[in-house]
């Protein structure tokens, strides 16, 4: 039977949820420093399937490197912690072209 916290000390209390592994100890200092190097290096589109990299498949990296398992938000933090942050690149339609763009940046607008 486990008996419920109230009825135990503050020490005991403390030692129930101190066990927790903290987000430094869940990849090692190596671990972090390669993580680091696969985020910046891009994932490849054929083997990956993404043209970049989201947490849920840097999750799935780190399981087949690492054999971890990390819940994306876990990750995030220790993105954080590496000093990198999320960022996407401007959208771009395929067929926008040069001249309509500078044209554009000239006079706005065409009014019809």
């Amino acid at each position: 039977m486990i008996a419920p916290l109230e009825n135990q000390g503050r020490e005991s209390q403390l030692n129930a949820f101190g066990n927790c592994a903290k987000p430094s100890e869940w990849l090692s200092e190596g671990e972090q420093a390669m993580l680091k190097a696969i985020i910046l290096a891009g994932p490849d589109p054929r083997r990956h399937g993404c043209m970049e990299w989201t947490l849920p498949i840097l999750c799935e990296v780190i399981a087949e490197r690492f054999a971890k398992t990390l819940h994306p938000a876990s990750l995030s933090r220790i993105v954080r912690r590496l000093g990198l942050s999320k960022r996407k690149t401007r959208p771009r339609h395929p067929q926008s072209g040069a001249k309509a763009q500078a044209a554009f940046q000239k006079r706005g607008c065409a009014k019809r």
